[in-house]
C-alpha cells in the first residue's frame, strides 16, 4: 500500500501583527489549523477566506504574493506535505486550488485531514484509494526542483514529447507550469541565501542560483514578492531574519513579462 508521508508544526506568534503580512509564493502547499484569533486569507485574485479558531484552511500552490490579516495573537499547527503528496491525496483538486485558498469544509478529502488534524501527529498516511502521480512527472517536478538550470527543452527531449504535451500532463497535477516551478526554485533559492545573513554582491546572488545575471533575478523578485530586492531584505529583516546588506543596487522599474 502506498503511504503519504504528513508532518506538522506548533507554531505562535509573539506579537501581535496589525496589517496584512505578506506570503511569498512557494512550492509546498500550505495546510494549517487555526488555533488563535480569527485570520483572513487573501488569495492571488484578491478574493478572501475568514478562518477561526478550530477551522483549518487549504492553500494550493500560488505563483505570486498572498496575503494574510489578524487583529490578535496566532497560533496553530501547520501540516506539511509535498505537493506530490498533495495530489496523491486530493488527487485533482490540488491542482484545482492553485492559487486558491479554501476551508476544510469546502475541500473534497476532508475526513481525511480532519482525522490528521485531531490526533496532531505527523505520521505516515495509509490511503486506501490514491492518486498516483504519473512517474514521468514526478521526475520532471524532481528534476525542476533540484537544479537551478534545468532546461525545459532537456527534459521533453528526455521524454520524447512535445513541450505541450508536457504543460499539459504537468498542470494537471500541480496547477502551474513547468517552466513557472524552475523560476520558483531560483526565487526559494535566493531567499535561502539571503537568510544566511551572508555579505554578498547581489550579481553573485544571482549566478549562483541559475539566473543570467541581476536584471534578471530583479525582475523574478519584482514578479514573484511584489518588492524590489532591497525591499524584499528589508521586509525579511523585519521578520528577525539575521540579513547583512547586500551590495545596493539602484532601484529598477519593473514592467511585468
Amino acid at each position: 500500500m502506498q503511504r503519504i508521508s504528513v508532518d506538522h508544526e506548533h507554531y505562535q506568534s509573539l506579537r501581535v501583527e496589525t496589517g496584512r503580512q505578506r506570503a511569498y509564493p512557494s512550492l509546498q502547499p500550505t495546510l494549517i489549523l487555526n488555533l488563535g484569533a480569527p485570520l483572513t486569507v487573501f488569495d492571488v485574485h484578491g478574493q478572501s477566506i475568514s478562518v477561526t479558531a478550530g477551522q483549518v484552511f487549504y492553500a494550493g500552490l500560488h505563483d505570486k504574493v498572498c496575503f494574510t490579516e489578524s487583529s490578535g495573537l496566532q497560533r496553530g499547527i501547520h501540516l506539511r506535505m509535498s505537493a506530490l503528496d498533495a495530489f496523491r491525496w486530493f488527487g485533482p483538486m490540488a491542482a484545482e486550488c492553485n492559487n486558491r485558498a479554501v476551508l476544510l469544509e469546502d475541500f473534497a478529502g476532508a475526513d481525511r485531514i480532519r482525522s490528521i488534524v485531531d490526533t496532531e501527529l505527523g505520521m505516515l498516511v495509509p490511503l486506501s484509494k490514491i492518486h498516483a502521480v504519473p512517474r514521468e512527472i514526478e521526475w520532471v517536478w524532481g528534476q525542476l526542483t533540484t537544479g537551478y538550470t534545468t532546461r525545459i527543452a532537456d527534459l521533453t527531449a528526455e521524454l520524447g514529447w512535445s513541450r505541450k504535451r508536457l504543460v499539459q500532463r504537468f498542470r494537471a497535477v500541480f496547477g502551474i507550469g513547468p517552466k513557472t516551478v524552475a523560476r520558483l526554485t531560483r526565487f526559494d533559492a535566493l531567499r535561502s541565501r539571503l537568510k544566511t545573513g551572508n555579505r554578498t554582491k547581489w550579481v553573485d546572488h544571482a549566478l549562483d542560483v541559475g539566473y543570467f545575471d541581476q536584471p534578471h533575478m530583479i525582475r523574478d523578485v519584482n514578479l514573484f514578492a511584489g518588492l524590489s530586492p532591497t525591499a524584499l531584505i528589508a521586509e525579511m529583516r523585519r521578520n528577525n531574519f539575521p540579513i547583512q546588506d547586500a551590495e545596493v543596487m539602484p532601484p529598477e522599474p519593473f514592467s511585468g513579462e
